[in-house]
Protein backbone atom coordinates (compact mmCIF):
# COMPACT_ATOMS: atom_id res chain seq x y z
CA UNK A 1 0.00 0.00 0.00
CA UNK A 2 3.04 2.73 0.33
CA UNK A 3 4.38 1.75 -2.61
CA UNK A 4 1.18 2.47 -4.28
CA UNK A 5 0.66 5.68 -2.14
CA UNK A 6 3.90 6.73 -3.70
CA UNK A 7 3.70 5.84 -7.09
CA UNK A 8 -0.01 7.86 -7.68
CA UNK A 9 2.13 11.03 -5.98
CA UNK A 10 4.84 10.22 -8.56
CA UNK A 11 2.41 10.71 -11.30
CA UNK A 12 0.96 14.05 -9.89
CA UNK A 13 4.35 15.49 -9.25
CA UNK A 14 5.25 14.49 -12.77
CA UNK A 15 2.04 16.18 -14.12
CA UNK A 16 2.56 19.17 -12.12
CA UNK A 17 5.48 19.59 -13.96
CA UNK A 18 4.27 19.36 -17.65
CA UNK A 19 1.69 21.53 -16.92
CA UNK A 20 4.08 23.92 -16.25
CA UNK A 21 4.38 24.59 -12.06
CA UNK A 22 7.11 26.40 -10.48
CA UNK A 23 10.44 24.06 -11.74
CA UNK A 24 12.24 25.30 -9.07
CA UNK A 25 9.68 24.08 -5.86
CA UNK A 26 8.85 21.15 -8.02
CA UNK A 27 12.06 20.21 -8.37
CA UNK A 28 12.58 19.99 -4.54
CA UNK A 29 9.34 17.36 -4.31
CA UNK A 30 10.28 15.07 -6.52
CA UNK A 31 13.62 14.45 -5.25
CA UNK A 32 11.57 13.57 -2.21
CA UNK A 33 9.03 11.84 -4.21
CA UNK A 34 11.96 9.90 -5.94
CA UNK A 35 13.57 9.26 -2.90
CA UNK A 36 10.63 7.59 -0.86
CA UNK A 37 10.12 5.55 -4.67
CA UNK A 38 13.79 4.02 -4.70
CA UNK A 39 13.19 3.20 -0.89
CA UNK A 40 10.40 1.34 -1.58
CA UNK A 41 11.83 -0.64 -3.98
CA UNK A 42 14.47 -1.44 -2.16
CA UNK A 43 12.43 -2.65 0.43
CA UNK A 44 10.52 -4.65 -1.72
CA UNK A 45 13.38 -6.40 -3.32
CA UNK A 46 14.52 -7.53 0.31
CA UNK A 47 10.55 -9.01 1.28
CA UNK A 48 10.98 -10.74 -1.82
CA UNK A 49 14.31 -12.08 -1.66
CA UNK A 50 13.09 -13.39 2.38
CA UNK A 51 9.92 -14.91 1.11
CA UNK A 52 11.80 -17.08 -1.48
CA UNK A 53 14.78 -18.19 1.03
CA UNK A 54 11.47 -19.23 3.38
CA UNK A 55 10.17 -20.81 0.74
CA UNK A 56 13.25 -22.58 0.01
CA UNK A 57 13.62 -23.78 3.24
CA UNK A 58 10.17 -24.77 3.61
CA UNK A 59 10.72 -27.02 1.01
CA UNK A 60 13.86 -28.33 2.03
CA UNK A 61 12.45 -29.39 5.19
CA UNK A 62 9.72 -31.58 4.42
CA UNK A 63 11.84 -33.50 1.29
CA UNK A 64 10.10 -36.65 0.99
CA UNK A 65 12.24 -39.79 2.39
CA UNK A 66 11.02 -42.47 1.10
CA UNK A 67 13.39 -44.83 3.09
CA UNK A 68 9.97 -46.54 5.34
CA UNK A 69 7.88 -47.17 2.15
CA UNK A 70 7.57 -50.88 0.86
CA UNK A 71 8.34 -51.33 -2.91
CA UNK A 72 6.56 -53.18 -5.82
CA UNK A 73 3.07 -52.73 -3.25
CA UNK A 74 -0.31 -52.16 -4.55
CA UNK A 75 -0.67 -48.40 -4.53
CA UNK A 76 -3.93 -48.14 -2.80
CA UNK A 77 -2.35 -49.60 0.02
CA UNK A 78 0.37 -47.34 0.61
CA UNK A 79 0.64 -45.47 3.66
CA UNK A 80 -0.58 -41.37 3.87
CA UNK A 81 3.26 -40.94 4.18
CA UNK A 82 3.96 -42.80 0.76
CA UNK A 83 1.70 -40.11 -1.23
CA UNK A 84 0.51 -37.08 -2.53
CA UNK A 85 -2.55 -36.26 -2.59
CA UNK A 86 -4.46 -32.99 -3.68
CA UNK A 87 -6.01 -31.65 -0.85
CA UNK A 88 -8.02 -28.45 -0.42
CA UNK A 89 -8.21 -25.70 2.36
CA UNK A 90 -11.64 -25.25 1.79
CA UNK A 91 -12.66 -28.13 2.82
CA UNK A 92 -15.12 -28.34 6.10
CA UNK A 93 -12.99 -29.08 9.06
CA UNK A 94 -13.98 -32.37 10.61
CA UNK A 95 -15.73 -33.79 7.98
CA UNK A 96 -15.06 -36.60 5.64
CA UNK A 97 -14.02 -35.46 2.33
CA UNK A 98 -12.45 -37.63 -0.67
CA UNK A 99 -9.15 -36.54 -2.30
CA UNK A 100 -7.44 -37.63 -5.42
CA UNK A 101 -4.27 -39.51 -4.75
CA UNK A 102 -0.82 -40.54 -6.36
CA UNK A 103 1.88 -42.24 -4.87
CA UNK A 104 5.19 -41.36 -4.63
CA UNK A 105 6.99 -44.74 -4.55
CA UNK A 106 6.97 -47.03 -7.46
CA UNK A 107 3.67 -49.57 -6.85
CA UNK A 108 1.17 -51.71 -8.51
CA UNK A 109 -2.42 -50.99 -9.68
CA UNK A 110 -3.90 -47.59 -10.58
CA UNK A 111 -1.70 -44.61 -9.81
CA UNK A 112 -4.06 -42.12 -9.69
CA UNK A 113 -6.95 -43.57 -6.59
CA UNK A 114 -9.33 -41.46 -4.14
CA UNK A 115 -9.23 -41.62 0.00
CA UNK A 116 -11.10 -40.79 2.47
CA UNK A 117 -9.83 -38.33 5.09
CA UNK A 118 -11.48 -36.21 8.21
CA UNK A 119 -10.57 -32.55 6.71
CA UNK A 120 -8.15 -31.48 9.18
CA UNK A 121 -4.08 -29.87 8.69
CA UNK A 122 -1.87 -32.36 10.52
CA UNK A 123 -1.30 -30.44 13.48
CA UNK A 124 -4.85 -30.36 14.49
CA UNK A 125 -5.23 -34.04 14.77
CA UNK A 126 -5.73 -36.12 17.91
CA UNK A 127 -2.88 -36.48 20.48
CA UNK A 128 -3.04 -39.80 19.48
CA UNK A 129 -2.40 -39.81 15.89
CA UNK A 130 1.10 -37.73 16.45
CA UNK A 131 4.30 -38.23 17.79
CA UNK A 132 6.48 -35.56 19.37
CA UNK A 133 10.13 -35.77 20.47
CA UNK A 134 10.12 -35.68 24.53
CA UNK A 135 12.30 -33.40 26.77
CA UNK A 136 14.13 -34.61 29.45
CA UNK A 137 16.00 -31.32 30.13
CA UNK A 138 12.60 -28.99 31.33
CA UNK A 139 11.37 -29.02 34.92
CA UNK A 140 8.01 -30.37 35.32
CA UNK A 141 7.31 -28.80 38.79
CA UNK A 142 6.66 -25.21 39.07
CA UNK A 143 4.63 -22.29 38.45
CA UNK A 144 3.68 -21.83 35.91
CA UNK A 145 4.10 -25.25 34.42
CA UNK A 146 7.04 -25.42 32.05
CA UNK A 147 6.85 -26.27 28.42
CA UNK A 148 8.55 -26.66 25.58
CA UNK A 149 8.51 -26.36 21.42
CA UNK A 150 8.16 -30.01 20.23
CA UNK A 151 9.41 -31.16 16.93
CA UNK A 152 5.85 -33.43 16.12
CA UNK A 153 4.73 -35.29 13.21
CA UNK A 154 1.79 -37.10 12.18
CA UNK A 155 1.63 -41.06 12.26
CA UNK A 156 2.07 -42.60 8.76
CA UNK A 157 -1.69 -43.89 8.41
CA UNK A 158 -3.30 -40.44 8.97
CA UNK A 159 -4.16 -38.45 6.32
CA UNK A 160 -4.71 -35.15 7.08
CA UNK A 161 -3.55 -31.68 5.35
CA UNK A 162 0.76 -31.06 4.84
CA UNK A 163 3.06 -30.26 6.50
CA UNK A 164 3.16 -33.53 8.18
CA UNK A 165 6.03 -32.05 10.33
CA UNK A 166 5.63 -29.29 12.62
CA UNK A 167 6.26 -27.50 16.24
CA UNK A 168 4.01 -27.49 18.93
CA UNK A 169 4.33 -26.43 22.74
CA UNK A 170 3.96 -29.27 25.08
CA UNK A 171 4.01 -29.33 28.26
CA UNK A 172 6.96 -31.28 30.48
CA UNK A 173 6.16 -33.78 31.43
CA UNK A 174 8.89 -36.82 31.51
CA UNK A 175 9.44 -38.69 35.00
CA UNK A 176 12.80 -40.40 35.89
CA UNK A 177 11.32 -43.29 37.00
CA UNK A 178 9.80 -42.50 40.82
CA UNK A 179 7.16 -43.37 42.05
CA UNK A 180 3.93 -41.42 44.11
CA UNK A 181 2.84 -44.64 45.61
CA UNK A 182 6.45 -45.69 47.22
CA UNK A 183 7.45 -42.06 47.94
CA UNK A 184 3.75 -41.76 49.99
CA UNK A 185 4.77 -45.17 52.06
CA UNK A 186 8.23 -44.08 52.55
CA UNK A 187 7.07 -40.94 53.99
CA UNK A 188 4.50 -42.35 56.22
CA UNK A 189 6.82 -45.59 57.46
CA UNK A 190 10.28 -44.11 57.28
CA UNK A 191 9.76 -40.41 56.92
CA UNK A 192 11.53 -39.69 60.32
CA UNK A 193 14.97 -40.89 59.24
CA UNK A 194 14.83 -38.84 56.02
CA UNK A 195 14.17 -42.24 53.72
CA UNK A 196 11.08 -40.37 51.69
CA UNK A 197 13.84 -37.40 51.01
CA UNK A 198 16.84 -39.82 50.06
CA UNK A 199 14.42 -41.29 47.63
CA UNK A 200 13.55 -38.07 45.94
CA UNK A 201 16.51 -37.13 45.97
CA UNK A 202 16.75 -34.17 48.03
CA UNK A 203 20.16 -34.78 49.83
CA UNK A 204 20.73 -32.26 51.96
CA UNK A 205 17.44 -31.84 53.39
CA UNK A 206 17.19 -35.76 53.60
CA UNK A 207 20.43 -35.51 56.14
CA UNK A 208 18.59 -32.48 57.83
CA UNK A 209 15.70 -34.90 58.74
CA UNK A 210 17.35 -37.67 59.47
CA UNK A 211 20.03 -36.41 62.27
CA UNK A 212 16.71 -34.09 63.39
CA UNK A 213 14.83 -37.36 63.49
CA UNK A 214 11.98 -35.58 61.38
CA UNK A 215 12.24 -32.88 62.86
CA UNK A 216 10.85 -34.27 66.21
CA UNK A 217 8.12 -35.47 64.43
CA UNK A 218 6.56 -31.99 63.17
CA UNK A 219 9.03 -32.59 59.80
CA UNK A 220 7.69 -35.77 59.31
CA UNK A 221 4.01 -34.66 59.41
CA UNK A 222 4.56 -31.84 56.93
CA UNK A 223 6.18 -34.17 54.65
CA UNK A 224 3.69 -36.46 54.63
CA UNK A 225 0.94 -33.82 53.67
CA UNK A 226 3.16 -32.70 51.32
CA UNK A 227 3.95 -35.71 49.48
CA UNK A 228 0.58 -36.73 50.29
CA UNK A 229 -1.31 -33.55 47.83
CA UNK A 230 1.81 -33.64 45.54
CA UNK A 231 3.82 -30.82 46.01
CA UNK A 232 7.04 -32.23 47.23
CA UNK A 233 8.30 -34.66 44.16
CA UNK A 234 11.64 -35.68 42.73
CA UNK A 235 14.56 -32.76 43.10
CA UNK A 236 15.11 -32.76 39.27
CA UNK A 237 11.45 -31.41 38.80
CA UNK A 238 10.34 -34.63 37.15
CA UNK A 239 6.80 -35.64 37.54
CA UNK A 240 5.69 -39.34 39.14
CA UNK A 241 4.48 -42.05 37.67
CA UNK A 242 1.32 -42.64 39.96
Amino acid sequence: LPCRIINMVVCRELLRHWLGFPSRSLSKHLRRVLTGAALCLLLSSVRLATTQSGDSSLETDNEFDNSSCPLNQTCTELSADCITCNFSTSCQYGRETNVTCQPLVDCEGEQEFTRQFNCSFCYQVADDDQCCEPNDECRVRGTPSSTYVAECRVLEDVLCIPPRRFQRMKRCNFSNGKRWTTAFLLSITLGGFGVDRFYLEHWGSAVGKLVSFGGLGVWSILDVILVGVGFLGPADGSAYIY
